[in-house]
């Protein structure tokens, strides 16, 4: 039987509010994370939602990031205003790109009996794309969703969208509304 979760990764004021360039336009992809939240509260599945976050003494960052960023507490930091976030929804925090790393996540997961991961975010090429393959290497079943993540770079949102596709962990926000009917 099939037992799914909602994974939100990364949708920060960083990424959505200071003007850099996103691929898709992230009005639509923001709705259609909305759409999950919704679908998702009404049946009763788990929704997690993670943000990165780091100390502002760069303790906490990788050897691979060259300055802080997202201190937590910070304007930054927080989720972008536009998803439909509810007082209790609880945020938990990562330093890397996947939600497994350094977390208590895949605990978390088996505690709830989950089957299958539907993600949704930022960025597709880094931190949906690490959480997705980890998920896949814990026997879980991560299915992105198209439609509900973004990137950087064009080249990179459909590389990685086609990708997916082909591996058959790719849904749509329609396909899973129709899937999740049955």
């Amino acid at each position: 039987m099939m037992k799914p979760a909602l994974l939100v990764i990364d949708m920060q004021n960083r990424w959505l509010s200071y003007g850099k360039k996103i691929f898709p336009e992230p009005g639509p992809v923001v709705q259609n994370i909305n759409r999950h939240l919704s679908l998702f509260r009404n049946k009763n599945w788990p929704i997690f939602i993670f943000a990165i976050e780091h100390e502002p003494d760069g303790s906490t960052l990788s050897v691979h990031d060259k300055s802080v960023f997202n201190v937590s507490g910070s304007e930054e930091a927080k989720m972008f205003a536009g998803l439909e976030l509810r007082p209790h929804d609880k945020i938990m925090i990562k330093r890397r790109h996947s939600c497994f790393q350094g977390t208590d996540f895949l605990e978390v997961l088996r505690t709830h009996q989950v089957t299958h991961l539907v993600m949704c975010g930022f960025q597709l090429s880094a931190c949906v794309l690490a959480t997705m393959l980890d998920a896949y290497n814990h026997d879980l079943y991560p299915l992105v969703v198209s439609d509900g993540v973004l990137d950087d770079e064009k080249g990179k949102y459909d590389y990685f969208n086609e990708w997916l596709r082909n591996i058959n962990c790719s849904t749509t926000t329609e396909e899973w509304i129709v899937k999740s009917s049955d």
